[in-house]
């Protein structure tokens, strides 16, 4: 043993622990001291041997002195004794039974911290990361993983993966401590990846030494969001993404490979994916919410390394019968009383009513029926006491009311006054001729029609003025004759700018009075090159003549030299507003 080294045998006869004196570390609230985790380890050594827990406590842990090499070296030194005497006594007998087994949750809590405190040398160098981005670093409890494995049933066909896990603490615990088929935990960030290597290597060292087993596990540096890893993420179980500090970009990447996983599988993260009151509309079907459920696990504090206030954990379960379940809705329909009702919803024209929106239906049906009676009684006795909003409309209302009631009195009274002498006339005496045959009696005038009120007409607007187009075709006309003849060349008007000046070509009448068309002039050469592209191209060249005319010129000279001015002197004032930021 070297002068400067403490060594721990394993109480299974693996290889033996190595402390280097000074076992300090770290300052501040990272200060870490290794004697205390020495004493530490022989406790829990005791706690899973019960029969070497009386004579270590009562021989060993009795007397010590953290801070002196000699005690804490004459500790190991009796420890080691002890471990080895009991080592060759339990060959051949029941040892073997005890090893590579599940450790405790208190024991591995003791080995995690143990792994990290050896392989996180310099933890600061974590919080090295840009504020406000998806790699911000934190850390999850040794306490909220235990809650996440009692909330969740986990088997051994269970694929658990960790999305952003760090150094890989999560992924550790869960290959000790559950019996999972496989755990997966990727990290992008450069120096939790480089740690979590170390966490690996002193994780598989600690787990040997005290004679424990753990599942298979793989922690792998990369991105998760690549197809690379997508299939993991879907063959996976249990996810678990500290996506608290996740921006919408990143989440909506994750919900896309939440989407193709399995029915039951269950995803904990720090923030929920859909709201914990989702209900499935027509409007949200495309939404991950319809596919899963979500609750929230109770907060624990300090579950987090951020801060120390409790935080909520969201745990979601893929169920797609939850979107079946809505869909069957619309099946097996009935329909009654001119209604078609689905599992209890009544749905009239393709739309869902339900119970308070069908009565108010027919308590407005009824009020409408109410309404259209009143409107008829009001009608009538309109055609009595119209609606008169002036005194002379009045008065002449009055004046023919009069004269038609006076008319109708007259009539009546004639038709029973015929009536009445018709029936008084006297029959001939004999030999007296017959009188002539008496005029039938006049019909008696039909009552007067009641006035109602007529419907209003539609507003007329005013009649549109006739578009005179004489005067549009007669110049229309004379400017076509003017663009083919050569008689109008001086009295046309320039082409705008950009644009290229065509003349249409002419139609001459000859003796025969047949038409001869005339082509428009195409230059011979080039001959490859079309009309349109050559008039183009001498535009070009005459720009770029002109150009080089105003080069020639001296102005041009002081004109550059302005130029450069000007932009040194922006320039200038950039640079001071770049040192200003």
């Amino acid at each position: 043993m070297g002068d400067r080294e403490l060594r721990l045998h394993s109480p299974v006869g693996a290889e033996a622990v190595v402390y280097t004196w000074p076992l300090t570390s770290g300052r501040g609230s990272d200060r870490h001291d290794g004697a205390v985790e020495i004493v530490e380890t022989i406790r829990w050594v005791c706690e899973d041997f019960p029969e070497l827990k009386l004579p270590l406590e009562n021989n060993i842990l009795s007397d010590y002195d953290t801070k002196s090499y000699d005690s804490m070296r004459s500790l190991c030194d009796r420890f080691n004794r002890a471990i080895d005497s009991m080592v060759q006594l339990s060959k051949g007998t029941s040892l073997p039974q005890r090893v590579n087994k599940k450790p405790s949750r208190g024991l591995l809590r003791h080995i995690l911290q143990q792994v990290y405190n050896q392989a996180v040398r310099e933890p600061d160098r974590l919080n090295q990361y840009e504020p406000f981005s998806p790699e911000v670093y934190g850390e999850t409890s040794f306490e909220l993983v235990c809650q996440m494995i009692d909330e969740i049933q986990i088997t051994s066909d269970d694929v658990f993966i960790d999305l952003g896990s760090g150094v890989g603490q999560v992924v550790l615990q869960m290959a000790a401590a559950t019996p999972c088929k496989v755990c997966f935990g990727v990290e992008k960030a450069e120096i939790p990846s480089m740690y979590a290597d170390d966490m690996n290597g002193n994780f598989k060292k600690w787990m040997k030494w005290y004679g424990k087993h753990y599942g298979e596990y793989h922690l792998i540096k990369g991105d998760f969001l690549t197809e690379e890893h997508r299939e993991k993420i879907v063959s996976a179980t249990i996810v678990f993404v500290n996506n608290f500090a996740f921006g919408p970009t990143v989440d909506h990447m994750l919900k896309e490979r939440f989407a193709d996983l399995k029915d039951g599988a269950r995803i904990v993260s720090s923030k929920s994916f859909c709201p914990l009151n989702f209900r499935i509309t027509d409007r949200n079907l495309s939404d991950i919410g319809t596919i899963m459920h979500v609750s929230e696990m109770v907060p624990l504090k300090g579950s987090v390394s951020w801060t120390g206030k409790p935080v909520s954990y969201y745990l979601h379960v893929i169920d797609r019968t939850k979107l079946e379940r809505y869909f069957q809705k619309y099946k097996n329909i009935k329909t009654r009383n001119g209604m078609t009702h689905v599992n209890g919803l009544a749905i009239e024209n393709g739309e869902a009513v339900n119970g308070r929106a069908c009565r108010y239906r027919n308590r407005r049906e009824t009020k409408s029926a109410d309404q259209s009676s009143e409107t008829e009684s009001e009608t009538t006795d309109s055609s009595e006491l119209p609606r008169v909003t002036t005194r002379r409309a009045w008065s002449d209302y009055c004046t023919n009311k009069g004269r038609s009631s006076q008319s109708e009195d007259e009539c009546n009274g004639k038709g029973r006054t015929q009536r009445k002498k018709q029936l008084r006339r006297k029959l001939p005496r004999a030999g007296k001729p017959p009188p002539a045959s008496v005029a039938p009696a006049p019909q008696p005038r039909p009552p007067t029609a009641r006035r109602t009120k007529a419907p209003r007409q539609p507003k007329r607007g005013k009649p549109k003025k006739p578009i005179k187009i004489t005067g549009a075709l007669d110049l229309l006309h004379s400017e076509t004759l003017l663009s083919t003849t050569q008689q109008g060349e001086g009295k046309k008007l320039p082409p705008a700018p950009g644009c290229v000046d065509q003349q249409l070509t002419s139609l001459t009448t000859i003796t025969t009075g047949q038409l001869v068309h005339e082509e428009l002039e195409i230059p011979p050469a080039p001959a490859e090159t079309p009309y349109a592209l050559q008039v183009l191209l001498d535009l070009y060249r005459t720009q770029f003549m002109d150009w080089i005319d105003m080069m020639k010129r001296p102005s041009y000279k002081d004109f550059t030299e302005a130029e450069i001015r000007k932009e040194k002197v922006c320039g200038t004032s950039l640079r001071g507003e770049t040192r200003v930021l």
